[in-house]
């Protein structure tokens, strides 16, 4: 059941979570601006050539770093998780351990690795929230998770910046203690796939099986799986 979540969870992260945040688009567009294809391209072909840019300017170590990373993510979409961290040891020692590199923390939780686990968690977190003063809610909730199964001190679920994403946010308040968001998990469960471009559906299955998961509810957990 923990694998098939992972691989579900893993389909999620691969175009939903990156190490990259990118500026957030304007909260109001006038009436006359309107987006077109021609738009959409000219961006997709504005961000390949930043990254091919950015791949450019980088020395031999760091583009080694990049690649061991990649390859770490390729094998963590397809539940080879010893592969997977193989690839994301390398890359860690690499930077001398100052890489961001949180799936590197889901190979260890996955492979019950359990106090590892928390405590790359907790170090991603801190860098993530250091570089970009956003919430690292995931890395948040999974060292919570280790954290309960472990039966040890827990770190905080919620971060001091906001989560803005429905989903996280709920399963944060859940984690945290507040059982009013379970409601609210429930409710985003239920949410139409067809409409559902956030994936708000799957991430709300998904921690929600984590949370039941991390307290020994397996029966819980398998229904969310």
């Amino acid at each position: 059941m923990r694998r098939r979540a992972l691989a579900l969870y893993a389909c999620a992260a691969a175009s939903y979570v990156a190490p990259v945040r990118r500026p957030r688009p304007p909260t109001h567009v006038p009436a006359e601006q309107t987006v077109n294809v021609d738009d959409e391209e000219e961006e997709v072909q504005s961000l390949a050539e930043l990254e091919m840019e950015r791949w450019n300017s980088m020395d031999a170590t760091e583009k080694e770093i990049l690649s061991k990373s990649n390859a770490g993510s390729a094998y963590l979409r397809t539940g080879q998780l010893e592969d997977a961290l193989a690839c994301f040891d390398v890359a860690q020692d690499l930077s001398k351990n100052t890489r961001y590199e949180w799936h590197r923390g889901l190979c260890l939780y996955y492979l019950d690795r359990l106090p590892e686990a928390r405590d790359d968690f907790i170090e991603n977190a801190e860098r993530f929230e250091k570089r970009f003063s956003e919430p690292a809610t995931e890395e948040r909730l999974f060292a919570v998770a280790a954290a309960r199964r472990l039966g040890a001190a827990e770190p905080e679920a919620i971060s001091e910046y906001r989560e803005s994403r429905p989903a996280l946010r709920a399963a944060a308040d859940l984690f945290a203690g507040t059982q009013e968001a379970a409601a609210t998990l429930k409710q985003l469960c239920g949410v139409d796939d067809a409409s559902d471009k956030l994936r708000r559906r799957l991430f709300a299955h998904f921690y929600a099986g984590l949370f039941h998961e991390a307290r020994g509810d397996d029966d819980r957990a398998r229904a969310h799986a």
